[in-house]
């Protein structure tokens, strides 16, 4: 017996900086050029990226993304977006 996989068209998360809540799957991507080789999407609210964050950089702070994340091409995410 098989079980289906979820499929989920949202992933809500809170904004680091304004505490905004959206949808990570929704938003747009950065341009800022920070942390090219990891991306990160745009809150609607603030206008800021993840990116900016202090600790963005820090390797141990990273997680494997929720398979249905992983279907959407996100293989890894930063803590505050698991």
């Amino acid at each position: 017996m098989t079980q289906a996989l979820a499929i989920r068209d949202r992933h809500m998360v809170e904004c680091w900086r304004c505490g905004g809540e959206f949808d990570l799957l929704m938003a747009a991507w950065c341009g800022c050029g920070v942390q090219a080789e990891r991306p990160s999407k745009v809150c609607p609210h603030c206008h800021d990226c993840i990116c900016l964050h202090p600790d963005y950089n820090n390797e141990a702070l990273w997680g494997s993304a929720p398979r249905y994340l992983k279907r959407q091409n996100f293989n890894r995410l930063f803590y505050l977006y698991l």
